[in-house]
């Protein structure tokens, strides 16, 4: 039986966005609807179909009787990215802090456990950094830091809302890891967020955390203009 233009989309929406997130399509370059097409085999209506709802949720551009483009994201949707995930991740490291010094034995040992993980994960950057200094390969490290330090709530609203600009987040720490010396400041960075917690300072902890999300911020905003 002939898969229908729903199903025959949704194969196309799937395929394409797991291009994206892949990395494999590049920022800035116009691609071809009917190449596309020909390498899925499938028709231009549903394929069409499936870039209008990836266009719709952020991931490109289309270009009318030209093709289409990764988007590049404006300067609010860089700034409306930082101010949800800072927002969220500060608080996720406060509550972390609070635990690890707190008096419930049972929330002390989790925070713990979770701070050993971050600690882990430093010193995985710090062997990227010092050997190879690949970005893709810090990017996963990195992103792992930020999963462990969100995911110690198992809050499930955080988690959806983070889920849905995941790939905003992912790309522009890509780009600004291209500036020179930005791999070891976020190891800096991410060092002064973890001594905190583990000294219990609020204040410092806000300082190096808004510092963590300020800088990067800053630069992809440059980027942009």
């Amino acid at each position: 039986m002939p898969l229908s233009a729903n199903n025959l989309k949704e194969i196309a929406y799937t395929e394409m966005k797991k291009q994206i997130l892949n990395g494999d399509l590049e920022p800035g370059v116009v691609y071809s609807e009917r190449k596309f097409c020909t390498d899925l085999g499938v028709s231009r209506t549903p394929f069409h179909s499936a870039l209008q709802q990836l266009e719709q949720e952020g991931y490109l551009d289309i270009l009318p009787s030209r093709g289409f483009t990764l988007h590049r994201l404006t300067a609010s949707e860089i700034e409306q990215t930082y101010e949800v995930r800072s927002a969220i991740e500060f608080y996720c490291y406060y509550r972390m802090m609070e635990d690890a010094h707190g008096d419930d034995a049972a929330r002390r040992k989790s925070a713990e456990k979770q701070i050993r993980k971050l600690e882990r994960s430093i010193a995985d950057q710090r062997s990227i950094m010092e050997s190879s200094h690949d970005i893709p390969e810090f990017l996963e490290v990195d992103y792992q830091f930020h999963e462990d330090a969100i995911g110690y709530l198992r809050n499930p609203t955080f988690d959806r809302d983070l889920n849905s600009i995941t790939h905003n987040i992912r790309g522009l720490a890509s780009s600004s890891l291209e500036h020179e010396g930005r791999m070891e400041k976020t190891v800096e960075e991410h060092q002064a967020i973890l001594d905190a917690i583990k000294d219990g300072k609020t204040e410092a902890l806000l300082a190096a955390a808004m510092r963590h999300f300020r800088v990067p911020k800053d630069i992809n905003l440059q980027d942009v203009r």
